[in-house]
């Protein structure tokens, strides 16, 4: 894939992610890092984090993401991560 039509899958994605988390009522944030997130303290870039509060909303954004096909990865409470960045999206 070519860099044009990278930015653009790129921008689709986060339009799509803006709409699902808004739609869910789950906060989502850009520009985090690893690092702020981990108990190690290490860590690149993460292009989105969205945290869900209640098992539902954890459901239904795994569902919403899958369906419009998403890539994803759980962090869970950070513990014993050693992560550098991530192009898809990082719940916790």
């Amino acid at each position: 894939m070519d860099d044009a039509n990278e930015q653009t899958a790129f921008r689709e994605r986060d339009l799509a992610l803006e709409q699902i988390a808004t739609r869910l009522g789950v906060r989502a944030e850009r520009g985090r890092r690893f690092a702020e997130l981990t108990s190690l303290r290490v860590g690149g870039a993460i292009d989105w984090v969205l945290s869900p509060e209640t098992e539902a909303q954890a459901a239904a954004i795994v569902h919403e993401i899958d369906q419009a096909g998403i890539g994803w990865r759980a962090l869970g409470s950070g513990s014993n991560i050693l992560a550098d960045g991530c192009r898809g999206f990082v719940s916790t």
